[in-house]
């Protein structure tokens, strides 16, 4: 499900989330001569896309992602740093492989929140994205 909506509204986003849908921003904007121009923020739906693994913010280093299945990830990522979209804004990320631990790090802040669980995207163009998984009841 999509919902759609001419201006952000932050107090959406959760609730929008626990009923697994998204929220796309589509704002109009007219020029003195009359023509029309949409510009279009927010999440947008995506087609072919699948989880290549699930992960969590680091909570000691909050511009670290702590992967949870790395061998996945070590084979997707052939490149670094590589772009993750998230919430509409891209970042470039890099991967840290200690042991048998993966982390992803960011070249510059996160646009992450400094809590949580996302799953890790590859959309059917190749591009990857970042989405928040709801907090499950009791937040566990």
């Amino acid at each position: 499900m999509v919902v759609i909506t001419n201006a952000p509204r932050a107090d959406w986003r959760d609730p929008i989330e626990r009923e697994d849908a998204i929220l796309c921003i589509v704002e109009v904007f007219q020029s003195a001569n009359g023509q029309r121009i949409l510009r279009i923020n927010g999440d947008q739906p995506t087609f072919a896309s699948r989880v290549v693994t699930t992960c969590r913010v680091d909570p000691t280093h909050p511009r670290i992602v702590i992967v949870d299945s790395p061998e996945v990830l070590v084979a997707e990522i052939e490149e670094e740093p590589f772009p993750i979209e998230y919430n509409g804004a891209t970042s470039r990320w890099i991967r840290i492989t200690m042991s048998h631990t993966v982390f992803l790090s960011s070249e510059t802040a996160t646009p992450l929140p400094e809590t949580g669980r996302f799953e890790l995207i590859r959309l059917g163009d190749g591009r990857l994205l970042f989405r928040h998984l709801p907090t499950p009841a009791g937040g566990v």
